[in-house]
């Protein structure tokens, strides 16, 4: 049996063309990804491909989520970096 990476790049093809399942293989293959492909190629990943069918994957306290391809209510995926520099320090939780 081949490496992890040689595992998964031969799972590929059983994968739907679902959206980022693509991008994973390309990542796979040593290419380059930008953040907002990351993501969605990391979604794919998690959800296996999709081969279940291209749906929400429902894991709201995922920090991904918002960013889901097939979450309803998705945010835009940019390269852009969020500026925080503004927001309060979080506070302890007792």
């Amino acid at each position: 049996m081949g490496s992890a990476r040689e595992v998964r790049l031969a799972q590929l093809k059983d994968w739907s063309q679902a959206k980022g399942t693509h991008l994973y293989g390309k990542y796979l293959q040593g290419e380059r990804l930008t953040r907002g492909e990351s993501l969605i190629a990391k979604c794919a990943e998690c959800m296996g491909g999709y081969v279940d069918g291209r749906r929400d994957c429902r894991v709201e306290l995922c920090p991904l989520y918002p960013y889901m391809p097939y979450h309803k209510d998705r945010e835009e995926v940019t390269d852009e970096v969020a500026d925080h520099s503004e927001e309060p320090e979080p506070r302890e939780i007792n």
